[in-house]
């Protein structure tokens, strides 16, 4: 067996076998030892605890929800589409005055 340190049931790190002499909360204090188990030795870092049956594995048992999409907050997965990101005639105008009144554009 091993220790392991768990935060939010998954493997966040594997404890060093000398930090368990004479016991974790010696070394790291009380806090860090209450998130320790022991775990088998096959158990890696990233791995799922799953509380309910005290087994490790890859994939997490529980996995979370996926949110709601945001219609204030797009997914930078799917970006708008250009109809959604095109400037108005007004904006295309205003800008334009805007190049103009400053000379134009350099050319290089």
């Amino acid at each position: 067996m091993i220790w392991v340190r768990l935060e939010y049931n998954r493997v966040i790190e594997i404890i060093q076998e000398a930090a368990t002499d004479p016991d974790i909360a010696y070394w790291y204090g009380q806090v860090f030892a209450s998130q320790c188990i022991q775990a088998p030795l096959y158990v890696q870092q990233g791995w799922y605890h799953d509380p309910e049956t005290g087994e490790f594995s890859e994939d997490n048992p529980h996995p979370e929800p996926e949110p709601d999409p945001d219609p204030e907050h797009p997914d930078p997965q799917n970006p708008p589409t250009p109809s959604q990101d095109a400037l108005t005639g007004f904006e295309i105008d205003f800008i334009r005055g805007l190049i103009e009144g400053l000379g134009g554009i350099p050319e290089e």
